[in-house]
């Protein structure tokens, strides 16, 4: 016997002196929540199940929602004029589109005792793509119209524009051990549920506030300054945005994602500079493109106009055998032929 049809058998015999106990408090918290269930969104109609025996109902039952957008939806439950003592709810979704984050029955007609919940995997038989949410309360039970049973809160993993229903009720036959019920307050654990009202949920693809830049800087052993990245108007080359400073990694590598929430669609430059290095830039399509891979950044313009020359090798020679932090360019401590070698190795270029 599973741990929802020993609950449901000991509810509904009203066996158990601790469910004798508790109907005076359960009986209770009944007056209280029939008296807020006016404050419930009236439910759409339509959906299946007879006058006389209730029906459960997932609420809103069709709406549109963000990918990384968290989201709740509520399960109602209509006892058609019946008092209940029990619910099963039994839920199937697309783990690939959907992720459960919680299940509150804070405000739930059934109280906040006597209750199984499970979902993400946490029982065996409810892996993850199926939730499972039993609720309990002894006689004199519940009765309610727009009666909420709990809330789920759901967040959106990946795009989806469905043709059926994608958040459904598992209702197949009364007393399956993993199939929604409704157990009316008769002594005999009868099972009243009638239809259900699934959903329809649309998850689009939420707006791209970040860009991802990818870089390297010849030459480094350890690194710890930062390199500034701008984007560009491409006829202007003015700023359309604050310059970023990012560090990077210990081997002299980037791959940063920067916050550009307010820049408008169009083509930009991006460009990346470093003291000592020689600027990249290239072009993007935003939001079309989400990265700028600039590729290595070549090492030697030590006084920063951009072309590595006679110049540099001047700032070089005056530096040499010192820890200069401009002319060492590999960063081992000391300016020596190990850093000439990446000056002359890219002599006469030009940054971007």
């Amino acid at each position: 016997m599973t741990m929802k049809e020993f609950l449901f058998r000991e509810l509904s015999t009203k066996k158990g002196l601790i469910f004798i106990l508790a109907a005076f408090l359960a009986g209770m918290l009944v007056i209280l929540q029939e008296a807020r269930k006016t404050q419930f969104p009236e439910l759409l109609t339509g959906f299946l199940g007879s006058e006389k025996k209730a029906t459960l109902s997932i609420f809103p039952n069709k709406a549109t929602h963000k990918t990384g957008e968290e989201f709740p939806v509520n399960i109602y439950l209509n006892t058609k004029g019946n008092k209940v003592v029990a619910v099963a709810v039994y839920l199937t979704y697309d783990p690939s589109h959907f992720q459960v984050v919680s299940v509150t029955t804070t405000d739930s007609v059934f109280g906040t005792g006597y209750e199984i919940i499970n979902y993400n995997g946490s029982a065996s038989h409810t892996p993850t793509g199926t939730i499972e949410i039993v609720k309990a309360y002894p006689s004199p039970g519940v009765k309610a119209g727009n009666g909420l049973v709990a809330t789920i809160k759901f967040k959106a993993l990946t795009p989806v524009s469905p043709t059926n229903d994608n958040i459904t009720f598992t209702f197949t036959a009364p007393y399956a051990s993993s199939d929604s019920d409704v157990i009316l307050d008769d002594g005999q654990g009868t099972d009243i549920l009638s239809g259900v009202n699934n959903a329809k949920y649309t998850l689009v693809l939420s707006k791209v506030y970040h860009l991802k830049v990818k870089a390297l800087l010849e030459g480094k052993k350890r690194f710890n300054k930062k390199l500034m990245i701008r984007i560009l108007d491409p006829e202007s080359k003015e700023d359309r945005l604050t310059p970023f400073e990012e560090t990077a990694d210990e081997v002299g590598k980037i791959d940063k994602e920067i916050d550009v929430a307010d820049l408008p669609s169009g083509k930009y430059q991006v460009l990346v500079k470093r003291q000592g290095y020689l600027a990249k830039k290239v072009v993007i399509s935003w939001p079309t493109t989400t990265e700028a891979v600039m590729g290595k950044l070549s090492a030697g313009d030590l006084n920063d106009d951009n072309i590595i020359n006679s110049l540099d090798w001047s700032v070089m020679s005056n530096k040499w055998r010192s820890s200069d932090v401009v002319a060492d360019i590999n960063e081992d401590g000391i300016v020596n032929t190990l850093d000439w070698g990446f000056l002359n190795k890219n002599w006469g270029k030009e940054g971007d």
